[in-house]
């Protein structure tokens, strides 16, 4: 993922959690995504257990909240227009992060969190511009329901360490 973004140790101390799958079965694996955005008035974030793999969507999100504590504004936009880019999201990569507002209908958005777990801000969809595979519903219909594997998820979470 290339260069990982310095914060400050209150910053981390008041991240969210980070739930995720190690993949050893890919073919169920389960969305990363996140606890705790809420508590910023931010909606929690999802992400393809692929579009990374399991360190990287770490990353990833660590980044995106770290890009969205220091951009504001940013977050202002993705709750108003319901999609936004971040361009140099590592100064080393030109990809570009795309995030998305997600309706609890999204079949993967269901994979990831059980319904007494969701968020009254939302959830939003981190993606690939260009890589829209993981966008449908079809992708994630192979995946059991989340809470016939949450407990393997949870404790993978507390082992996540922040940079």
């Amino acid at each position: 993922m290339g260069n990982k973004m310095t914060t400050n140790k209150k910053l981390l101390k008041n991240s969210p959690l980070i739930h995720g799958d190690i993949m050893n079965k890919p073919e169920f694996s389960y969305p990363t995504h996140t606890h705790g955005f809420d508590k910023y008035g931010w909606p929690e974030l999802f992400v393809s257990a692929i579009t990374f793999g399991f360190e990287g969507n770490i990353t990833v999100i660590q980044n995106v909240f770290v890009y969205f504590w220091s951009n504001q504004d940013k977050m202002e936009t993705l709750k108003k227009e319901k999609y936004i880019e971040i361009e140099k999201l590592w100064s080393n990569s030109d990809l570009i992060i795309c995030l998305r507002i997600l309706d609890y209908k999204f079949l993967g958005l269901r994979k990831a969190y059980t319904p007494h777990q969701l968020s009254k801000i939302g959830h939003a969809q981190i993606f690939v511009k260009g890589y829209y595979y993981e966008l449908t519903d079809s992708y994630y219909e192979n995946i059991p329901d989340n809470e016939s594997n949450f407990e393997h998820i949870n404790l993978i979470s507390n082992n996540i360490k922040w940079n």
